[in-house]
């Protein structure tokens, strides 16, 4: 059986060529086999642009076991390898959740998710209002916060209204929107850096580790520092995962090179 699909050609000074590929049932197994149309240098994963396509492929095709790029040259890829891709775009998609979190200013004893501050007075005023009403954005946003009953809620309103003024600019002296470590910024930059070379990654991971680790006077941004820092833990965790396979898959090929090529390079 197979399903031919089409590629669309990216835009703006990064775009990739156009491409196609099709999905080959080989008896038991799946073989991807991708055609680029205009493949700038030479076809693999070692293109960036083939390493860009293929885990996009892979984000919404993940039962393959081969992988087949065709160009001026033609390579196959199989066990480790394929497990290294897909074990890439897992990682990715990894990133792209921690990319979601807001930056989160911690200004006098509370977090604010994008510095909304009107947003959580509204918030604890609707729980001083009366029961039945969800503590979302406020608990959500710091689980160290706990209003105990109506009384309470009106107190911390009170308090947050008066305050308002102050932590306004305490907020806008953290600048977030600007800042290197932003998460909505830093991931989704990290991801490109990752497509484009592991090694880059895994150099810049740990530049951004050891300057988070210097901390910041601002007080302010700690507690997002630290998320941010957990973070890069789970990912440090992945990227030894990773490693591991692509040195298992380099020691298979040393000891049995016939039996356990992942890279086959044919003229097409």
């Amino acid at each position: 059986m197979t399903k031919p699909k089409s590629g669309k050609e990216g835009t703006g000074p990064g775009r990739r060529p156009q491409f196609t590929y099709e999905l080959k049932s080989e008896g038991r197994s799946t073989n991807l086999v991708l055609k680029c149309a205009a493949c700038e240098g030479p076809s693999g994963i070692l293109n960036s642009q083939c390493m860009s396509v293929v885990t996009d492929i892979l984000a919404t095709e993940p039962y393959v076991d081969s992988i087949t790029i065709t160009g001026a040259m033609e390579r196959q890829y199989v066990g480790d390898s394929v497990r290294f891709l897909k074990m890439l775009v897992s990682l990715t998609k990894l990133i792209d959740q921690f990319s979601l979190r807001a930056p989160r200013p911690h200004v006098a004893g509370m977090v604010f998710p994008d510095g909304d501050v009107d947003g959580i007075i509204a918030e604890v005023e609707a729980m001083a209002a009366g029961p039945g009403v969800f503590p979302g954005p406020l608990l959500s946003a710091d689980p160290t916060i706990r209003i105990a009953g109506q009384k309470n809620a009106a107190d911390v309103a009170r308090h947050l209204r008066n305050e308002r003024a102050a932590i306004l600019r305490s907020i806008k002296h953290l600048d977030c929107a600007n800042c290197p470590y932003n998460p909505r910024t830093m991931f989704p930059a990290m991801n490109r850096t990752l497509l484009s070379g592991f090694s880059a990654f895994d150099s810049e991971l740990r530049s951004k580790a050891h300057a988070l680790s210097q901390g910041t006077r601002d007080a302010g941004c700690d507690r997002c520092l630290a998320a941010s820092a957990s973070d890069f833990e789970v990912i440090s965790e992945r990227l030894l995962q990773m490693d591991a396979l692509l040195r298992a898959s380099v020691q298979a090929n040393v000891d049995h090179p016939a039996e356990n090529s992942t890279e086959v390079g044919t003229p097409s």
